[in-house]
């Protein structure tokens, strides 16, 4: 407990988490309100559909460019541009909502704007906590970024429900977007003293020598790889939380939050425990998570009851934050410092990616098996990669970092 809360001694890192916090909760308000707003605009699920894929399709795009972009210029210049671009663009959202001009099209040029500024400013956000807490809190760092995350998932949209119900989407937006000021006077109050940057910018080239040095490094390409299976066989907890939901909900659409909070306080309590944390290495934690994640999926397959259901949600959360953030935290000790920031933008590729593969992969053999056949294969697989993690463990050679 005392390692994993050390980097809040930090002030720079206090600041900047507590201020991450206030944007986390806001980050799900805001999920709740474009809910809201965009099933008054349309009952058409394909229309619904493209908000999320709006959002999400940057990181596919921009990732890697924008880890590059992060490992040429001033991190904190950076990153007080593009955050004060958020919060511009928050305001032209609640604008438009106040004037009652909000459409379809705008919410969708909004889900693409906002997710090109995240994109863009994630391989920085991640690759600059090295030069705030120091190499012995890293891994504590990330954690105590996942837990905020994590923790705000499952109060963030009660909070947004209550706040939307009591007051509006406005007003709502406007909180959200007083909430990214404050990470922007973090971002302002950072003593930051940058690295020597390269005179000329080469994007294409950059984001080249980044794969190459992914590519060449044992102690980098392994732990993504591995972690790659893991989000692949993970992904039924995401694709199928739907229609789980809806099968013990008997029309409450409340149930759908029970199972989202259910992972994030798993995820939160998963923070707290050294060897699912990453504190004892990378690869300790893959083979903890997996297996306690294997062990999940067999209570969400067999579940005879909502309360289970749930206690296998929880299980799953727990053993997610080991990988999730794990992977993170390895890379960023593993990383030589001119390549952080493009080496968070693999792991985001490799995280976003894994996900969506799986769960289109997951989701056709649904169609001819079911949820349950799938829940239990994947579990099978969870276990060998477990034992593949032990494996990896136990040999003599790699970097410390990676044998834990």
């Amino acid at each position: 407990m005392r390692d994993l809360v050390a980097p809040l001694r930090e002030r720079t890192f206090l600041l900047m988490w507590s201020a991450n916090l206030l944007a986390n909760l806001g980050f799900w308000m805001q999920d709740v309100t474009l809910g809201w707003l965009v099933s008054g605009l349309t009952s058409s699920p394909s229309q619904v559909a493209l908000i999320p894929a709006a959002a999400m399709l940057p990181t596919f795009l921009l990732s890697l460019p924008a880890g590059a972009l992060g490992d040429l210029v001033d991190a904190r210049k950076l990153l007080i541009g593009i955050q004060a671009a958020i919060v511009g663009t928050l305001l032209c959202l609640a604008i438009a909502i106040k004037l009652d001009h909000l459409t379809i099209a705008g919410l969708l040029v909004f889900a693409f704007v906002s997710g090109t500024f995240n994109a863009l400013a994630s391989p920085s956000r991640q690759a600059i906590l090295p030069s705030i807490v120091g190499r012995d809190n890293v891994r504590s760092a990330v954690m105590l970024g996942s837990i905020s995350f994590n923790g705000s998932r499952a109060v963030g949209p009660l909070i947004g429900g209550a706040l939307l119900a009591a007051f509006g989407p406005f007003e709502a937006v406007l909180a959200y977007a007083a909430a990214c000021c404050a990470v922007l006077g973090a971002f302002c109050a950072w003593n930051y003293k940058p690295a020597p940057r390269r005179a000329r910018i080469d994007m294409l080239g950059n984001v080249t020598e980044g794969l190459r040095y992914a590519w060449s490094n044992g102690s980098l390409y392994r732990p993504l790889a591995t972690s790659a299976l893991y989000f692949v066989c993970v992904s039924p907890l995401w694709a199928f939380v739907p229609l789980i939901a809806k099968g013990f909900a008997a029309g409450n659409s409340g149930v759908f939050g029970l199972f989202m909070m259910s992972i994030g306080l798993g995820a939160v309590l998963g923070g707290f425990v050294p060897h699912l944390n990453g504190s004892k290495g990378y690869f300790p934690s893959l083979r903890n998570s997996a297996a306690l994640t294997a062990l999940a999926f067999l209570v969400i397959a067999l579940a005879p009851s909502l309360a289970v259901s749930l206690g296998g949600f929880l299980l799953a959360g727990i053993g997610w934050i080991g990988v999730s953030a794990g992977i993170n935290s390895h890379v960023l000790l593993e990383t030589d410092e001119r390549f952080r920031a493009r080496m968070i933008a693999v792991v985001m590729i490799v995280f976003s990616g894994s996900l969506s593969l799986g769960s289109v992969v997951w989701g056709q053999a649904a169609r001819h098996v079911g949820m349950l056949p799938c829940f239990v294969v994947a579990s099978v697989l969870l276990l060998t990669l477990a034992a593949i993690a032990a494996l990896r463990q136990a040999r003599p050679h790699g970097s410390p970092a990676e044998q834990g």
